[in-house]
């Protein structure tokens, strides 16, 4: 699996999970932020980041999520989320 497909593979998690998704180009140094609008989780993506960067900020915030443990997921998405959950 390619940096775009196990991307793309994470984002299709997240939003299995209820969080919409927003790409943005402002030029930050953030990869992914989550944020709650009007009670919608929405997760935004900087366009300008690296994939590398982009795939281990959304790692992150799915890390975080609950029930991920009982859920089929491929072997490389779930390795990303298990590296992120150990990142400091």
């Amino acid at each position: 699996m390619d940096a775009d497909e196990l991307l793309a593979a994470l984002l299709e998690l997240a939003q299995s999970l209820g969080i919409a998704l927003r790409t943005v180009d402002t030029g930050s140094s953030q990869a992914a932020a989550l944020a709650r609008l009007k009670g919608q989780e929405v997760l935004f993506l900087e366009a300008s980041a690296d994939p590398a960067d982009r795939i281990d900020a959304v790692a992150a915030i799915l890390a975080e999520r609950p029930g991920l443990a009982e859920r089929f997921l491929l072997p490389e998405v779930r390795a990303a989320i298990e590296r992120a959950a150990r990142k400091p």
